[in-house]
């Protein structure tokens, strides 16, 4: 898989690049198309050989996104079978030596109003994944908050005890439809402009 754990092994000469989804859902409506004013999101991740991993990704946020996305650069294990136990939308992409243009390839799928990104070793806390609905509104006339375009959540570095031995920000979520994108080929960041925010959700 290509993960940021390890570029190594990410030859993938899989043929079916660009095939079409595996397991098609309806797509989520838009709030700005259908006027429901609940915004929609959708997860977005790259994986290969992740069956030991993203159960538990999956796991911690299924009930929280209105759709899943994943792009798989050649798995020979059991990961698009647990992706597909998950209703995941499953493409396929040939590895391109670039965790970015994986990314990419993931973020032109999502029908959602935000995106929110993770990798398959990452899980969000499961006594903060209820506020990614609440944190991606955007405030009402009688607040002061900006209406952000991305947004920063607490990414915990865990000991191989399981704690937490130091938080950094990183920019999980963000809005779709504006061109938004990765750069970079192995330590690659999300390129996008406008206000940001800052919220209580730890991955």
């Amino acid at each position: 898989m290509p993960t940021i754990r390890s570029a190594k092994n990410m030859k993938n000469t899989n043929p079916a690049q660009g095939r079409p989804p595996e397991a098609p859902l309806r797509a989520a409506p838009r709030s700005d198309i259908v006027g429901t004013g609940t915004p929609t999101i959708s997860l977005c991740m790259i994986v290969k050989n992740e069956e030991k991993f993203l159960p538990t990704c999956l796991e911690s946020i299924k009930d929280y996104v209105d759709e899943i996305i994943i792009v798989d650069t050649g798995s020979t294990d059991s990961t698009v079978e647990i992706a597909r136990r998950y209703n995941a939308k499953i493409y396929h992409h040939a590895w391109e030596n670039s965790f970015s243009k994986a990314r990419n390839h993931s973020l032109k799928y999502a029908t959602c109003d935000w995106i929110l990104w993770l990798d398959a070793d990452e899980e969000v806390d499961k006594k903060d994944a209820y506020k990614l609905k609440k944190v991606i509104k955007d405030p009402v006339e009688c607040e002061t908050a900006p209406r952000a375009n991305a947004i920063y959540l607490q990414m915990l570095d865990k000991s191989v005890e399981g704690q937490s031995d130091s938080i950094m920000n990183s920019r999980k979520i963000f809005r779709n439809h504006l061109g938004f994108h990765f750069e970079g080929i192995v330590h690659n960041y999300l390129k996008c402009s406008g206000p940001t925010k800052m919220a209580d959700i730890r991955v």
